[in-house]
């Protein structure tokens, strides 16, 4: 991983983390009045003073280590883990209130869920777990129905559902708003709901922005791994909106980056966006024109909602890697037709791609592609069932419209850092 690649989740000034020490101690005090209720509940229980476990019972022990005011550790209702950090804090938190609330003797599936907001994301996602978790679900193939577009008046709605029949569901309630970028906020919004697929209770809510944020960025870097040369230290990101600095990061962990070429139709997001890859320690600077990124560059990353191209084909270098994130819809577009023809194709999910991929439908409809001629999904390239790169002067493209698959990955990793079970 290169040293550069460094998380950007607590710049993002739309997060403000509560002073820890507060938080400590509230919890500490929680947790005391928890232990007192419990204590009263064994010896209700077995007369003993120590807990034994009944049919239809829930009971809840939880104790603070106070060597250090960072750690607490709790235990109930199957619930075991290490909680550190403000993230499990706050989830420590919310379990506690929620036993002090609901008492006792309540079903697990009757507790309220938690909620991961986006800081507590971003720490228990950590770059290098989260591609992996998503190469190990693209293995297996989770069941991910076709998402459902609502298309409303200033904006789209996406309901994208995925389950694994042993263990999880999950939906993700997405927002698209182009036009919230002129009133200063973010144009992707959502919502994530993971359920438990053995008794159907509702286990946490999440930030669906950051999750998606977090798992598109992993995503490109997980293809960026079998597709792009292993030498390749120059990175240019086309379109300075909300993913572009989780792109570096998730690129660079794979790739030893250590420059960037950012570009925006509009300069100015460009530059701050260089301004901020500078100060995490990246050779970063703004290019006048797209030209100018994509044929200095290694790897190109577009995260757009252009409906036009920008990226010629004729200015792609032999070696170059291509990663298109942005266009998620049949009329969005971001490279032209003479890219798609250059390079080896290759796609999150075939399915996802015949619908969706505008880049990859215009360039048939103009007759220069076949969806025959895609060389691999994530799938193949995870299994092994089909190569990546094979030689040094291929053009290789990746197109991801993004699946639920990648949703549901990345919110149980989250659920299982945070709260410490499957």
């Amino acid at each position: 991983m290169s040293q550069r690649a460094k998380s950007f989740g607590d710049e993002d000034p739309q997060f403000v983390r509560p002073d820890f020490d507060t938080i400590a101690k509230s919890i500490a005090d929680i947790a005391r009045q928890a232990i007192r209720l419990v204590e009263r509940q064994a010896r209700i229980l077995d007369g003993t003073g120590q807990y034994a476990p009944k049919k239809g019972n829930t009971a809840f022990v939880a104790f603070v280590d106070q060597k250090k005011s960072s750690r607490f550790r709790c235990h109930f209702a199957g619930f075991s883990g290490a909680l550190e950090g403000p993230a499990r804090t706050t989830c420590l938190a919310q379990k506690l209130l929620s036993i002090l609330l609901y008492g006792m003797t309540v079903p697990p599936n009757s507790i309220p869920p938690a909620y991961f907001d986006g800081p507590m994301l971003v720490e228990a996602l950590d770059t290098g777990s989260l591609i992996d978790a998503l190469a190990d679900a693209f293995r297996v193939l989770p069941i991910a129905p076709h998402r459902l577009p609502f298309q409303l008046d200033d904006g789209k709605v996406i309901l994208m559902p995925a389950w694994r029949n042993e263990s999880w569901f999950g939906v993700k309630v997405s927002t698209v708003f182009p036009g919230n970028r002129a009133m200063g906020l973010a144009t992707v919004a959502g919502s994530y709901v993971l359920v438990s697929a053995r008794d159907g209770s509702t286990r946490a809510f999440m930030d669906g922005r950051m999750l998606t944020l977090l798992r598109t960025a992993g995503a490109s870097a997980l293809a960026s791994r079998h597709l792009s040369r292993g030498d390749a230290r120059v990175l240019a990101i086309l379109g300075a909106g909300d993913l572009a600095p989780y792109l570096v990061q998730a690129h660079a962990f794979v790739r030893p980056i250590d420059t960037v070429l950012c570009w925006n139709r509009s300069p100015g997001p460009a530059e701050r966006l260089a301004a901020r890859l500078s100060d995490a320690g990246f050779q970063a600077h703004a290019c006048a024109t797209c030209r100018e990124a994509v044929m200095g560059a290694d790897i190109v990353s577009a995260a757009t909602l252009s409906e036009s191209p920008f990226i010629r084909g004729a200015d792609l270098r032999p070696g170059t890697h291509l990663d298109l994130v942005g266009a998620f819809t049949p009329q969005m577009r971001e490279c032209d037709a003479e890219a798609v023809s250059r390079a080896r194709v290759f796609v999150d999910t075939r399915e996802g791609a015949r619908d969706e991929a505008g880049d990859l439908l215009c360039a048939q409809a103009e007759g220069r592609f076949r969806f025959d001629d895609i060389a691999a999904d994530l799938h193949d390239l995870v299994a092994g069932i089909k190569p990546g790169r094979q030689a040094e002067s291929d053009i290789t493209l990746f197109k991801s419209v993004g699946t639920a698959i990648e949703d549901l990955a990345a919110a149980t990793l989250a659920y299982r850092r945070i709260i410490g079970i499957d």
